[in-house]
């Protein structure tokens, strides 16, 4: 798996998308997109676009405009500066759960924490038989930073992808 940024908009059709989400505040929107590898985030404010991505290596990918690219796991938070008033922070983790039972049990958990701002995607095509693929969001907001969580289950690789990120559009010091 590798993360990728991008200071740009990435086109759909690089991605089996399972679901979209979008939310906004009054200086910014967010789209999110939920895909067999993981997600893409996309944040716009005004004519400012940042795209993050979690994918598979050989996913074909634009050149133009990328910011970083690394292999996870490895490296456990990114973080970019744009200007003085406009702060990117991701971190992230892959964790192996401790087999089938444990995704089930998460996933029941999880399933209590959805409402306006928590989302459980259950993705059946990505399944192994009652070992459940999900990918869950949570995202908070004002008008000056976004916050997202988002797990994602897959069964095929017995990973747990966590990330969590942070955009701050307030002044930085």
């Amino acid at each position: 798996m590798s993360f990728t940024l991008f200071q740009r908009p990435i086109h759909p059709e690089l991605f089996n998308i399972y679901r979209q989400f979008d939310f906004s505040s009054q200086r910014f929107s967010a789209t999110i997109w939920v895909t067999a590898h993981c997600h893409v985030l996309t944040i716009s404010a005004g004519s400012f676009h940042i795209t993050e991505l979690i994918a598979t290596p050989g996913q074909p990918l634009p050149a133009g405009a990328l910011l970083a690219k690394f292999q996870l796991p490895g490296q456990t938070k990114h973080t970019h500066v744009f200007g003085n008033s406009l702060k990117y922070h991701c971190g992230f983790s892959i964790t192996k759960p401790a087999g089938p039972q444990h995704r089930k049990k998460m996933h029941k958990e999880l399933k209590h924490l959805c409402g306006k701002n928590a989302k459980l995607i259950n993705l059946p095509e990505l399944s192994e038989g009652d070992d459940p693929a999900f990918t869950f969001i949570q995202f908070s907001s004002t008008d000056t930073q976004l916050s997202l969580q988002t797990r994602h289950s897959r069964p095929e690789r017995n990973e747990m992808i966590t990330t969590n990120t942070t955009m701050d559009m307030g002044k930085i010091a």
